[in-house]
């Protein structure tokens, strides 16, 4: 099997923070990859973290992910170990994309383990920017030793998760923890996948679009697009550039309620029919507006709560 120039890294949403206790990416012979741990992982869901620098230039796609970790916010251990898509990895490594930056070829360099609430794990490709969700699990939770996950620390378990939280978040997220607890469910919701693809009107010259999805796939479209996924988790932010009828280069930055969005994608997916969803940016003809639709056939919801902001020189 081909070997690739790629690094592990780890994810955890901003809101709830995790820490590895140990986990390696093993290999199909038996050899394995460590990934960072013994630190707060909070950067956000699908987002690069730290790097363990190998003593490899190459590595072949790993098979196995053995992961065990401590969740802050919901004060477990959680413990997994998953037969990864090595077959289908191979293919993204060895397919791979389209630079964001420069068009040119590249593979990716990312190999992103997310922990979130409840054991969930998720897995991403990653480069340039561009973020590719391959692979979701869901780990046990682990009767695992405090004293062997703190050995040096003097503090009793219950107020050293107290701190942690307080120094990682902000006191508005710790009361929200603490009164409310975290969301079941929460994030199988997020990788529910969709038939649904961008659609921009309006006399313009589309340039690119970036894509951000609550499953923390970050997808980058270059126009004319060529290759684009056939399917994607709900989106929560687009960033647009354009260049309008009267030559002004534009940028649009535009975040979706995301209650209002998993709604609206949920209803629409229910009403069944063969068309795909197509997510609509309707583009005014100052270039002052923005109005958002999801359509599919003979249906239309109008996004009221999505925040929209036009800058010049995009």
């Amino acid at each position: 099997m081909e070997s690739f120039k790629w690094l592990p890294t780890e994810s955890a949403p901003r809101e709830f923070p995790m820490e590895i206790v140990e986990a390696q990416l093993i290999f199909s012979d038996g050899t394995f990859i460590y990934m960072p741990s013994n630190k707060i992982i909070n950067n956000g869901w699908g987002k690069i973290g730290s790097t363990h620098i190998g003593g490899q230039e190459l590595m072949q796609v790993p098979q196995t992910l053995s992961i065990t970790w401590f969740s802050y916010a919901e004060d477990k251990f959680y413990s997994g170990k998953f037969s990864l898509p090595q077959a289908n990895m191979y293919e993204l490594f060895r397919r791979g994309l389209t630079s964001p930056i420069d068009r040119k070829a590249i593979t990716y360099s990312r190999i992103v383990v997310g922990m979130a609430p409840e054991g969930w794990v998720s897995i991403w490709l990653a480069a340039q920017g561009v973020t590719l969700e391959v692979a979701t699990f869901k780990a046990e939770q682990a009767n695992f030793e405090w004293a062997h996950f703190k050995r040096n620390s003097d503090i009793l378990r219950e107020e050293y998760v107290s701190r942690m939280l307080k120094s990682t978040l902000s006191s508005e997220q710790v009361s929200m923890i603490s009164e409310r607890g975290v969301p079941a469910g929460l994030y199988e919701i997020y990788a529910t996948r969709y038939s649904w693809s961008p659609e921009v009107n309006g006399s313009i010259l589309l340039r690119r679009m970036w894509i951000e999805a609550l499953n923390g796939e970050v997808e980058h479209v270059q126009f004319p697009a060529t290759r684009l996924r056939t399917s994607r988790a709900v989106p929560l932010h687009f960033d647009v550039d354009w260049t309008s009828a009267s030559k002004r280069r534009l940028n649009a930055q535009i975040e979706l309620d995301e209650e209002e969005a998993m709604k609206a994608f949920d209803k629409m997916n229910r009403l069944g029919g063969k068309e795909e969803m197509k997510l609509r940016l309707d583009i005014g003809d100052e270039d002052t507006d923005i109005d958002i639709f999801l359509a599919k056939e003979n249906f239309i919801f109008k996004f009221e709560k999505a925040r929209t902001n036009i800058y010049k020189g995009g």
